[in-house]
């Protein structure tokens, strides 16, 4: 994926995923202005859409952007989550974004944290806006070489959310200063957890 693609397509992406977690947080800018098109056509963005209203999961459209997101209720935490399909790279992603932004003071920890803790990752990575703290884990799934199926989907998803549940508590502790990077590495590498998803 070119820096190009992400100075054109992204950051309007991004601008818009920003906006929409300012809203859920109660801080959303009056005079923000969505796209008013809610028309979404790609063919992986259809097939997303497909994998949502087979299981009737509630879940709202990003104008513009082949992009929808949900909240995602976990016995930790509550954190939205975005499905983005990149129709012209072939490519589905998968953000879940922590509800709270790292504080400016704590951001190079955390960063040492995830940078630490993606070592160790066989799916996925954390990743950190060190302008504003916004901290997500992402999946990806390449559907260049053959048409995407659900099962796929929900797996993508799947991995996505365990990642999150499983260190949600170990990045609100490296957060506050309760546990160091290091410990929080330690403490978790060996966890597992499973979420049956139909």
């Amino acid at each position: 994926m070119s820096s190009s693609f992400w100075v054109q397509e992204g950051s309007e992406f991004l601008q818009q995923v920003s906006r929409l977690i300012q809203e859920e947080m109660g801080q959303f800018v009056s005079n923000s202005k969505l796209p008013k098109n809610t028309v979404n056509n790609g063919v992986l963005f259809k097939k997303v859409k497909l994998f949502f209203e087979q299981r009737k999961w509630n879940y709202q459209i990003i104008p513009n952007q082949n992009s929808l997101y949900f909240n995602y209720q976990a016995d930790l935490g509550k954190w939205m989550v975005f499905f983005v399909a990149h129709e012209s790279q072939k490519q589905i992603l998968v953000y879940s974004v922590y509800p709270q932004k790292v504080p400016e003071a704590q951001r190079s920890t955390m960063a040492e944290f995830i940078t630490g803790l993606n070592y160790y990752l066989l799916m996925g990575n954390f990743e950190m806006d060190l302008g504003d703290g916004e901290l997500r884990y992402r999946t990806s799934l390449d559907c260049k070489d053959s048409p995407v199926t659900l099962p796929q989907l929900q797996q993508v998803l799947v991995t996505n959310l365990n990642m999150m549940t499983r260190y949600f508590e170990r990045i609100q502790g490296v957060m506050e200063g309760q546990i160091s990077p290091q410990e929080a590495i330690a403490k978790h590498l060996g966890t597992r957890i499973a979420h049956n998803i139909p």
